[in-house]
């Protein structure tokens, strides 16, 4: 998209952990390598990171981690909960609309 509209678009990335148990604990080390990469190479990419449909324990543990993050990357993060329709309008500038129909948004991917 970027070379197609010749200037830098910038990702805004949404990603819906509903459902996500224990289990997914063992993704941990590919998540942890996609970032890595993401950080070392597109820094300036990655507008945003906001996570949604959170249960309570993944903001608990994003509270302890971030301290170990550099600021503007803790700026670019937001975890949210099940009502999560404002805080990502103030942290993307998405709305709902913008959204799968699977996650409660408006878009019809079918």
């Amino acid at each position: 998209m970027s070379i197609r509209a010749g200037r830098l678009i910038r990702a805004r990335f949404v990603i819906d952990v509903k459902d996500c148990g224990l289990g997914s604990v063992r993704y941990l080390p590919s998540l942890r390598e996609a970032t890595r990469i993401g950080q070392l190479y597109f820094p300036d990419v990655t507008a945003s990171v906001t996570v949604v449909r959170a249960p309570p324990v993944v903001g608990f543990v994003y509270s302890l981690v971030k301290a170990f993050m550099p600021i503007d990357m803790q700026m670019k993060i937001s975890i949210l909960g099940d009502d999560f329709e404002e805080g990502l309008k103030a942290q993307s500038g998405l709305d709902m609309s913008h959204l799968p129909v699977y996650i409660g948004g408006k878009l019809d991917l079918t």
